[in-house]
């Protein structure tokens, strides 16, 4: 009888450590209107599928898994920026850290590393748990009109991103990808 108690006893208090722990609230639906109000991005939780509307027709789709991450549409609907929530896992930041999404699938996309340096938690700042975190962009993300502003870890300057030029910044990152590799000279 008194073992059964002690046994009774560890799982209570293994329950009532983990009601303690952090806990993240799932990702529910949700609507991200353009800054114009004419399109706007229907995002459903469950099976990851995004769908660009103008009114209550479907322009296009695009799936992605969704987490507590933020979504933004262009004023002309041929874009949404996603950028992933505030933290990621030390081994992960070689991977997106932000994609913008066109009808025509990946229009462009930027690493963790490639923005900034993600930075492990200060003593005192709310995150995941483990030591194995890092934080990479603030909370705060500012859009005037087509310009969406990211404060990153590791920058003097916030990471700006045009939503209106994204088809010339396309355009130079095709163009530097096509250029040959130089190669060095022969030796005589």
């Amino acid at each position: 009888m008194k073992t059964i108690l002690t046994l009774s006893a560890v799982v209570l208090i293994g329950l009532i450590s983990s009601a303690n722990a952090t806990k993240i609230a799932s990702p529910r639906d949700q609507v991200v209107k353009s800054p114009n109000g004419q399109y706007h991005l229907q995002i459903k939780a469950k099976d990851g599928l995004h769908e660009i509307r103008e009114g209550d027709k479907v322009l296009w789709s695009f799936n992605r898994e969704v987490w507590h991450d933020k979504y933004f549409v262009s004023n002309d609907g041929k874009y949404v920026l996603w950028v992933s929530w505030d933290s990621v896992k030390v081994d992960d930041v070689k991977t997106q850290a932000l994609v913008a999404y066109s009808s025509e699938g990946v229009a462009l996309k930027r690493t963790y590393a490639e923005l900034g340096t993600p930075r492990p938690y200060h003593e005192g700042e709310v995150g995941p748990i483990g030591d194995f975190w890092r934080i990479w962009r603030g909370e705060n993300i500012t859009r005037k009109e087509e310009v969406i502003s990211i404060a990153v870890e590791g920058r003097d300057k916030p990471f700006e991103i045009d939503l209106s030029k994204i088809d010339e910044l396309r355009k130079v990152e095709k163009a530097g990808a096509e250029q040959p590799t130089a190669k060095p000279a022969a030796k005589p």
